[in-house]
């Protein structure tokens, strides 16, 4: 008789056992799902800070010398660099003081003053064209240093871009992939979809 009761004990916690089961089964597969959406939540919020820590494609502390680099070069090329309106203040003062003393000493001949002032506007054109020639190479110089700069510009932004294009290949392959599993999973689990 005890060996009847035991039985029946068992056959009906079987019973409530089997009953359970695909409540149990359920309320894992909530969880789980809950669970996944709790990460996939915190996740995007992470990703939402970790993208204002991205750099800017560009230094503005490198565009601001680039930008120097050039006025620099193109200051020299026009001749308003500090050295360039230096020279050519020297030239133009001695150009008038010897263009001056011309006129005063040719004692009223015409033709010496125009001869005298002709000579005088061409040393004056060849010290200006020596000038010029000798602040060449400071020009070709940053110009030079403008292209480096700039080519290094352009390769941080490349790499940056292809940085964040790799980042973002690599979060879709990994969302599409926990997609999967939790799909996977759910149909498994014989949660009705």
């Amino acid at each position: 008789m005890a060996f009847e009761g035991l039985m029946k004990a068992g056959k009906s916690l079987g019973d409530f056992s089997s009953a359970i089961s695909p409540f149990t089964k359920g309320l894992s597969t909530i969880a789980g799902l809950g669970i996944g959406i709790g990460q996939g939540v915190k996740a995007r919020r992470l990703r939402g800070e970790a993208d204002k820590f991205i750099p800017s494609p560009e230094d503005p502390e490198q565009r601001d010398l680039l930008n120097l680099i050039k006025r620099k070069a193109r200051a020299i090329e026009t001749g308003t660099d500090p050295v360039s309106a230096a020279g050519r203040k020297i030239i133009q003062k001695n150009l008038a003081t010897t263009q001056g003393n011309i006129v005063r000493s040719s004692g009223g001949d015409s033709r010496k003053v125009i001869e005298g002032l002709s000579r005088t506007s061409d040393v004056a054109g060849d010290s200006t064209a020596r000038l010029a020639a000798s602040v060449y190479p400071a020009s070709q110089y940053y110009t030079e240093l403008g292209s480096n700069l700039l080519n290094k510009i352009s390769s941080r932004k490349f790499d940056l871009t292809m940085s964040q294009r790799a980042q973002k290949l690599r979060e879709a392959a990994e969302m599409k992939a926990a997609s999967n599993k939790n799909i996977s999973g759910a149909i498994g689990f014989g949660l009705p979809l």
